[in-house]
């Protein structure tokens, strides 16, 4: 019986390698055509771009001098008109202070009235009656307490030293605040005068709860304070302060319920503990004894108000503000929607004194459309409700999808997301007019495109009854006539959503979220196969066409144009080439060739002459990357740098831009350049692979740059790391920052080979996080590439028995089905390797907290002949190449990434962070430092584990960056072998000991 350790090896192993960047050419005299692949410039224009390095470039502007259109993302756009959407800003993005609506209510009768006393949301309310007013605020980056007489209108305030997380009065008058930044509970007087403090982390480490964290505080009318507090994985406590000022465990540990996020205090001295979203459980206890006395549930609670004098509970639901009774088991509508307009979507939040109830509601002001006559500048402004998604019809109307997102509740307790979508034409007066409304099911589903016919039939990218993408088709009067659904032949698992485009012609085509594209028959509302295979990608964006294309679309590198006829591609528009960084992910129209809309009235207009000359006054850096995630930082260098100007070469285009299966694309056309002598002056090698040109001697050791560099030394960086990345004494490259993989044990093995590592009972279920031929390969095959190969010495040693034995291993121990089963994601193990990219991580598992395993584990790493060692992914690697004619000038950008300390967290265009440990010792011993603190405030001593992190980091390591090239000749070799049924082992190994040698003599 075959034991398991991946699924789909044979089938996955070339994307996998191709992914990382492999399928490099290395003979110049081989084939190099680019199949399929249309040609992007003209001749004269690579003349131009020779003479003049910047020869395109977009600036940024704005649209209109005005703001309106801050906050606002474009929909659509039709001759002179530009329709942009503005939703209500709920969240405070672009409003400095909140900005609050107040209304006061009757938690008894519902009556209503506006409130003008204080603009200050109900949640700083730490008591409100007929004769004072007492809350806090945050204005400036500082908290204040506040006390408002209202009989003489004067105002006390003092300053708060720390964040008033729970606040609380009694009876008297005096004012409690706890803070958990502080760890206090401090007691006020009413004239805000200090009388009374209680170190309150302090008792629980006294009590024996150090471990435990306070979540919430209520305080009884006669001055009784009580604490929530929860160890957020098994259980919860009330506990409360005595007579003698001492923390008491009020009710022992309350195992059922825990990650209690509110509690309340009645008038009768009831306490409510409360816990969960949507699906509310409440404890009821007894202020004196701890006894729970009752439970209930709330269904559909959005937000828990507290207890009034008539009701156990008042909370917001879909509906509006509810009372809950529990003996009688019944709720009732408060204050409704029609009451306070907005309360549904807008709510803030809520204060309760008796039966008097305060409501806050965030002043947004509404959704609007706006259209923008870009001649004129005038600006057309209407209140909407939402408008998501917007087209314009072949008559030039506006028409958008507004969906509402909904909550329900069910008599019987059962609770359920839904969407209530609507078809809406905007009117020329800037009303909106209902068209149709879409079916609404029990689900999470939303619309997400549509386009209108030439008759004027509406396609709608929507989920059916049975969660099933489709396209639901209506006449121009909103009557459904069908649903056209994708092919089974094509995708017979498929529940995508095809979403519709349509280009100038009329043509309406169908995009699924595999990128398998079709054309709709209209008359017979049928999907078709369209000529598309170069238009297909994996990271595409599909856009309505215009400009002689079929379609538009977007992806990491630019915006292009599609033709159907000759199935080619253009590229349009680069975002190597804009000012400024640009993300693909955003909402973006193109309105001409010469001008991309971009969010917040942010315009791309392409630079003239003037402009370009300026440009390329600067001394010119070319950068080769595959993606333009390092866009934020050369933006930043080009912005501060008066004398040189680093100019993208994204490769990207030549990747996944054209060829859904051919992810080395990239790598090959960098190839094809340096053959051709257009060697870029910096290479980024994160995603690049130029293994085959590193012992050609392409790049200039780095290390006679650190040592002239007065802030920059190479003992500043970790030299088992640094030490990977050197060939015959040349250091091409220093990465910024680097992941860890590597091997945990809960045995101490007696040694520690590669043998004995395969040979563990547990290695088929357990080794890898995920059983995929990427992590088998990577992991478990590449790991010992240089136990087999010398690259200096242009040696291998493929053809052995060992080698042979580890193929036959994998062969014999490999799934090759195509699909995952549960074991395969969900087990328990002794040995296992992990990726961690910061201190915590590796504290996790060398705590024995991860949830893979009990017991605390050891690290033997990865075994190899010269002994253990951990498994090394490094970013931000930049080698700078002879052929650089600025050198000083392409340290400059380099260097900048090895002085930065605060690396690890910053975000790039796409909306990623850099993880990883930094090449610098000194920002890795001072987060140790911190993170050591941290815990010691809690009580914890962790000084030991951060020695073992210390050793570890400085252990040997081994990096696969220069084997690139024979790590994809082992890949195929041994996906043949996986495949076939009459290739040995012996033979597979043979083979490759003589791929590998006439390639080490080739890059030689």
């Amino acid at each position: 019986m075959k034991r398991k350790i991946c699924a789909c090896v044979s089938s996955l192993l070339i994307t996998a390698v191709m992914m990382s960047g492999c399928a490099l050419e290395l003979n110049p005299q081989s084939k190099s055509a680019d199949e399929g692949v249309q040609p992007l410039i003209s001749e004269d224009e690579k003349m131009k771009q020779a003479a003049e390095p910047v020869s395109v470039y977009y600036e940024r502007k704005k649209l209109l001098d005005s703001g309106d259109l801050e906050g606002s993302v474009p929909l659509a756009a039709n001759g002179d008109s530009i329709w942009y959407y503005k939703k209500a800003d709920i969240y405070g993005f672009y409003e400095t202070e909140k900005e609050v609506v107040s209304f006061c209510a009757d938690a008894d009768t519902g009556e209503v009235e506006y409130d003008e006393q204080l603009n200050v949301p109900a949640e700083n309310y730490i008591r409100r009656d007929d004769e004072k007013v007492v809350y806090w605020l945050l204005k400036d980056e500082k908290y204040t307490l506040n006390s408002l007489d209202l009989k003489s209108g004067n105002t006390e305030t003092i300053d708060l030293e720390d964040t008033p997380h729970y606040t609380g009065t009694d009876d008297a008058g005096n004012i409690y605040i706890y803070s958990v930044s502080g760890g206090g509970l401090t007691v006020y007087d009413q004239s805000l005068k200090v009388s009374g403090g209680y170190n309150i982390d302090a008792q629980l480490t006294d009590i024996g709860l150090s471990e435990r964290f306070i979540y919430g505080m209520c305080v009884s009318h006669d001055g009784k304070v009580y604490f929530e507090a929860d160890d957020k994985n098994s259980c919860s406590s009330i506990l409360t302060i005595d007579e003698n000022g001492k923390l008491k465990n009020l009710t022992g540990d309350i195992y059922d319920i825990r990650e209690a996020n509110r509690i309340f205090i009645n008038a009768e001295g009831i306490i409510t503990l409360c816990t969960g979203y949507v699906s509310v459980i409440c404890d009821t206890i007894d202020s004196e004894t701890g006894e729970v006395l009752y439970r209930y549930e709330l269904y559909g609670a959005e937000s828990l108000l507290g207890p009034s004098d008539k009701y156990d509970m008042v909370y917001l639901d879909s509906s509006g503000v509810c009372g809950y009774d529990y003996k009688e088991d019944s709720k009732d509508l408060i204050v409704s929607e029609e009451k306070v307009p907005g309360l549904a979507t807008m709510f803030d939040s809520g204060f309760i004194n008796g039966n008097r109830l305060y409501l806050s509601l965030v002043d947004t002001g509404t959704n609007k459309l706006l259209e923008v006559r870009k001649s004129t500048g005038e600006i057309i402004s209407s209140d909407v409700t939402g408008a998501s998604l917007a087209t314009v019809s072949p008559d030039g109307h506006l028409y958008y999808i507004d969906s509402e997102y909904r909550i329900q509740a069910s008599e019987e307790g059962y609770t359920y997301e839904s969407d209530a979508s609507s078809v809406y034409r905007l009117n020329a007066d800037g009303t909106s007019e209902l068209v149709f409304t879409l079916p609404e099911y029990e689900m999470e589903a939303f619309p997400s495109a549509f386009c209108i016919s030439d008759k004027g039939e509406f396609f709608i990218t929507y989920a059916d009854e049975e969660d099933r993408g489709c396209v639901f088709v209506y006449d121009s009067s909103g009557n459904l006539k069908t649903k056209i659904y994708a092919p089974e032949d094509k995708y017979s698992f498929y529940k995508g959503l095809p979403r519709v485009r349509r280009n100038e012609k009329g043509d309406i085509y169908a995009v699924d979220e595999y990128n398998a594209l079709w054309k709709i028959d209209q008359d017979k509302y049928e999907m078709n196969d369209a000529n598309c295979f170069n238009l297909l990608g994996m990271d595409n964006w599909y856009m309505d066409g215009k400009f002689g294309y079929d379609l538009l679309y977007k992806n990491l590198s630019g915006i292009y144009g599609w033709k159907e006829a000759d199935d080619s591609v253009t590229e349009l528009v680069l975002f190597q080439d804009a000012e400024g960084t640009v993300s693909p992910y955003d909402d973006m129209i193109l309105f001409s060739t010469d001008e991309v809309l971009l969010p917040d009235g942010i315009m791309l207009k392409k630079a003239d002459e003037e402009r370009l000359a300026e440009l390329n006054s600067r001394k010119i850096i070319t950068l080769a990357v595959s993606g333009s995630t390092i866009k934020p930082f050369v933006d930043e260098f080009n912005t501060s740098n008066d004398d040189y100007r680093i100019v993208l070469k994204d490769y990207l285009k030549y990747g996944s831009t054209y060829d859904y299966n051919d992810f080395g694309k990239d790598s090959e056309q960098l190839s094809k350049d340096i053959v051709n002598g257009d060697i870029p002056d910096i290479i980024m090698l994160d995603n690049m692979d130029v293994s085959a040109y590193i012992p050609k001697g392409i790049f200039t050791d780095l290390k006679e740059f650190v040592e002239k560099d007065p802030e920059l030394d190479m003992s500043d960086f970790y030299q088992n790391i640094t030490d990977e990345f050197v060939y015959k004494d040349c250091q091409y490259t220093i990465p910024a920052l680097n992941s860890f993989r590597t091997i945990f044990s809960v045995y101490q093995p007696e040694k520690w080979d590669y043998s004995d590592m395969i040979s563990h009972d547990t290695i088929n279920e357990n080794l890898f996080e995920y059983f995929s031929s990427f992590n088998v390969y990577n992991w478990l095959l590449a790991s010992y590439i240089d136990d087999y190969v010398d690259m200096e010495a242009k040696k291998c040693d493929f053809d052995n028995e060992t080698f042979a034995e580890l193929i036959d291993f994998i062969k014999e121990n490999c799934s090759f089905d195509d699909e995952f089963d549960d074991t395969q994601t969900d087990r328990s193990a002794d040995l296992r390797s992990e990726e961690f990219s910061y201190f915590g991580e590796y504290f996790q598992n060398i705590s024995g907290d991860s949830s893979w395993r009990t017991g605390t584990p050891y690290v033997p790493g990865f075994p190899s002949k010269e002994g253990s060692r951990n498994y090394i992914q490094p970013e931000l690697m930049f080698g700078i190449t002879n052929n650089c004619e600025n050198k000083e000038g392409a340290w400059e950008f380099v260097r900048r990434f090895l002085i930065d300390k605060d690396l690890n967290g910053a975000v790039n265009n796409s909306y990623t962070t850099l993880n990883g440990f930094s090449i610098r010792k000194d920002v890795n011993e001072n987060d140790l430092k911190e993170t050591v603190a941290d815990h010691a405030e809690y009580g914890e001593d962790i000084s030991d584990k951060a020695d073992e992190y210390r050793e570890f980091l400085n252990r040997p390591v081994f990096s696969s960056l220069v084997y690139t090239g024979v790590k994809r000749i082992v890949m195929e070799e041994a996906d043949a072998f996986f495949k076939s049924e009459d290739i040995t082992a012996e033979e597979t190994a043979k083979t490759i000991q003589n791929k590998v040698m006439l390639y080490l003599n080739e890059i030689s």
